[in-house]
């Protein structure tokens, strides 16, 4: 169970069902799971007061043609759906069950609809290596891959790619399974997240009639999310960390804390044509701020830091550097 997508949906059905051992899940457990998860792969806005409307999950098919808000349908992706085909994934969700239901032993392939880096790479071991496999796995192997992709108990966000609209990212740690386990509990806080108001989205004035924006939880599904899509490693970690002083979380954030300081997380990013996992470590001085409490605090400062460079540097030329390091472009360069 070396790869950190099959592990992570093993994680989260353990933790669902209070099991201890791979070995207590059955292939009616990957099914149901599958199931649920189908039921949360679109959001869907139903009332809109005082200047926002409130999204909530709906098993509607969304309008695969369109990239913003149907004024028809309101249905839109859900940030935690990684995909760079989300259609051919949405197909695929009652072929993988009912292949699961017949016989999870038997083979099957692993497209890259179901794992949006499996053209590029398939195993991601526990090291932090990344090397090619044959893409020809047992049914059950590719629904727990499936599970990884469609489940939202994990941490996610979505940036704006220009032509591409909306590209949803997420964070699969490659740590043991009891940690996984403990990670899979910290991103289930789903009534929670939408006491902090995440599944709300604002209503703009366009004309005479009134535009719905997303929901906060695109721009990452926990509290206290980083404002730039570029700082969400660091943004997860630091959530992570402040789960540590509440008493219902504090062993379990403290165990993710201790392995992710010895283990990496894969950043998954879909965009379309360039699919990539990139392998992020964490220092020990990273970890230590984190469990300090004070690694969200600095990030959101990052956020609205300023260049500086020599006098002379054109506007034009700083973009790419703030783009790099996720810090907001205010159009200003401080000149020494």
């Amino acid at each position: 169970m070396e790869h950190p997508y099959i592990k992570y949906a093993v994680a989260v059905i353990m933790e669902k069902c209070g099991y201890h051992s791979i070995d207590e899940i059955t292939d009616e457990d990957i099914i149901k799971e599958l199931e649920a998860c189908l039921k949360t792969f679109c959001l869907k806005y139903s009332k809109i007061e005082s200047g926002y409307a409130t999204f909530d999950y709906t098993d509607n098919e969304p309008n695969w043609t369109k990239i913003i808000l149907e004024a028809m349908s309101n249905v839109i992706l859900s940030p935690h759906i990684v995909t760079s085909d989300a259609k051919g994934l949405y197909d695929k969700i009652t072929v993988v069950r009912e292949k699961v239901r017949m016989n999870g032993k038997n083979t099957g392939t692993l497209y890259a609809s179901i794992l949006p880096i499996a053209k590029k790479y398939l195993q991601l071991t526990d090291n932090g290596n990344i090397s090619r496999k044959d893409t020809r796995l047992s049914n059950k192997d590719i629904a727990y891959i499936m599970i990884t992709t469609l489940t939202p108990k994990k941490p996610c966000s979505s940036k704006w790619m220009e032509k591409k609209g909306f590209v949803n990212t997420c964070i699969i740690p490659d740590i043991s399974i009891e940690a996984t386990k403990d990670f899979v509990s910290i991103f289930n806080r789903l009534e929670m997240q939408k006491a902090k108001g995440l599944f709300n989205g604002k209503v703009y004035k366009k004309g005479k009639k009134d535009e719905v924006g997303r929901p906060s939880v695109f721009f990452g599904n926990y509290p206290n999310a980083a404002k730039s899509p570029y700082l969400q490693s660091l943004s997860v970690l630091g959530y992570i960390g402040e789960l540590a002083k509440e008493r219902e979380y504090s062993l379990k954030a403290q165990k993710v804390l201790d392995e992710l300081e010895m283990n990496p997380v894969i950043l998954v990013d879909p965009t379309p044509g360039s699919e990539t996992a990139s392998i992020i470590h964490y220092s020990h001085f990273v970890i230590q701020i984190a469990k300090d409490e004070s690694l969200h605090k600095i990030i959101d400062s990052l956020f609205y830091a300023r260049y500086y460079k020599y006098k002379g540097l054109k506007r034009t030329d700083a973009l790419p550097l703030y783009k790099k390091y996720g810090i907001e472009d205010k159009g200003k360069i401080i000149e020494l």
